[in-house]
């Protein structure tokens, strides 16, 4: 039980951590339960691993690719609806415009993640999101390579070297 309340202690550090720099981004609508906003009254309301962001003006397949570029990767919509290419149901029932549907990435944690981490996905989307703002093109995928890969493992993601 120790074991368990401290990995979740954890990964509610590392949420809170990554929300905070997240809410530094210009046209983005965290999704669900926020803490940073809500109040640690809604710890429990919320699982710790995971972050839905929906970023407007931004496709998410788009930003997603983008991301994976450098070596960072998440999922689109919701939880709910990955194996369906459709907009999300649950995106929509929590009453979430067409725009931020279809701009909606999931960031998912594990406890082997760490700050550097998060910095490295926060510092893209820093790059990122003025591009996209500024070109508008859909078609377009800007970016480089990163140093490092994020590897899904079956909890969540953990940082791994890329060999160039």
């Amino acid at each position: 039980t120790f074991f368990i309340l401290q990995k979740k202690a954890h990964l509610n550090e590392l949420r809170r951590y990554f929300l905070e720099g997240v809410h530094q981004l210009e046209g983005i609508t965290v999704n669900g339960w926020d803490e940073t906003v809500d109040g640690d009254e809604c710890l429990e309301r919320r699982a710790p691993h995971i972050v839905s962001v929906s970023f407007s003006g931004v496709r998410s397949e788009v930003l997603l690719n983008a991301l994976s570029d450098r070596g960072i990767y998440v999922s689109s919509g919701s939880a709910c609806s990955s194996n369906h290419p459709a907009l999300s149901t649950t995106l929509q029932a929590i009453g979430l415009e067409k725009s931020l549907l279809e701009g909606t990435l999931r960031f998912s944690f594990c406890e082997n993640t760490t700050k550097e981490e998060l910095d490295q996905a926060l510092k893209a989307l820093q790059e990122l999101l003025p591009m996209f703002a500024a070109t508008q093109d859909d078609r377009m995928i800007p970016g480089s390579k990163a140093p490092k890969a994020v590897r899904a493992c079956t909890k969540g993601f953990e940082l791994e070297t890329r060999k160039n």
